[in-house]
């Protein structure tokens, strides 16, 4: 909301004993390839006689790395809108093992591993970038580089129903440069017009997801939003994909595609009139955040199923 930005930024610069010169200095500084700011767009800031765009505020929050909570910053209803681009998602694409246990409030088990290992050894995870090789599948090559990325945080989440896997969430977070590398060499692409404007951080990078049920969406796309939200390192959100329901939530969060994969005749992701094996696409954390997803909360998530760790 508009009141919390002021609120913030004024109690930052107070807290911090700045004036409002200081601090449009301190933000030029923090934001080199945005537009200057000076001390009238601050006074008008706190004054709440403008106010930037939703995903400006709060990128420029987690520049000064104030403690963000997106939902507060989303409009009444926002959460409905959330739910209603996943089940649009999750209708489209409802043909997994789901409709035994749908009958009824479900209970999902969660086992969750952070171990490199597991990670590298989940052949689901390692799918969706084997399609976006041009040159077939490179499984070792892969891991390798993986492995090799120091200071690599990765995350695999396995959801069970009674003894079936019905949902599965695989991904890292690395420096963006080291992944922007990563992802060049393995790929033979070029991506540094795309990290350009934000480098020097971090990048969550979605390897695989595999969701049978609109609550398990809710789960993930919460747990991801925590994440971003806790670490303002975070600059980027990227995303392989091999399900064309899923490019399409990202295409309406404002995705870009960074790269394509194979040329396919029938399924796959479709792009105008091509379909493809692939897509890594991928958006700044701050678009992630002003979007409806951030809204989702854990009362939205519980209304549809009991999750146990």
């Amino acid at each position: 909301m508009e009141m919390d930005f002021a609120v913030q930024i004024r109690c930052y610069r107070e807290q911090a004993g700045l004036s409002q010169e200081a601090l449009a200095q301190q933000l030029s500084e923090l934001m080199p390839r945005k537009p200057s700011i000076d001390v009238g767009t601050i006074s008008r800031w706190e004054r709440q006689a403008s106010v930037p765009s939703l995903r400006n505020q709060l990128y420029i929050l987690r520049k000064l790395a104030i403690p963000i909570v997106a939902s507060r910053f989303q409009p009444e209803g926002a959460n409905e809108a959330a739910k209603q681009l996943l089940q649009t998602r999750f209708n489209r694409f409802s043909g997994l093992g789901d409709v035994p246990y749908r009958q009824t409030k479900p209970r999902f088990y969660l086992e969750e591993s952070r171990a490199i290992d597991d990670f590298l050894n989940d052949t689901t995870m390692l799918q969706a970038s084997h399609l976006m090789r041009p040159s077939g599948i490179a499984v070792d090559e892969l891991r390798s580089l993986l492995k090799q990325l120091s200071g690599i945080e990765v995350y695999v989440l396995r959801f069970y129903q009674t003894q079936q896997m019905v949902g599965h969430l695989a991904y890292a977070v690395a420096d963006t440069l080291k992944m922007q590398q990563l992802l060049e060499h393995y790929h033979k692409v070029k991506l540094h017009d795309f990290f350009a404007a934000e480098s020097q951080g971090r990048v969550l990078l979605n390897f695989s997801a595999y969701l049978s049920d609109l609550a398990l969406y809710l789960f993930c796309a919460r747990r991801l939003i925590g994440l971003i939200e806790a670490d303002h390192s975070i600059d980027w959100c990227l995303s392989y994909s091999s399900i064309n329901e899923d490019w399409q939530v990202y295409k309406q969060l404002g995705a870009k595609v960074l790269l394509r994969g194979n040329p396919k005749d029938s399924g796959g992701i479709r792009m105008g009139k091509g379909r493809y094996s692939a897509v890594l696409c991928g958006l700044d954390s701050a678009s992630v955040l002003a979007s409806p997803l951030s809204a989702i909360s854990k009362q939205d998530i519980a209304a549809l199923a009991d999750f146990e760790l």
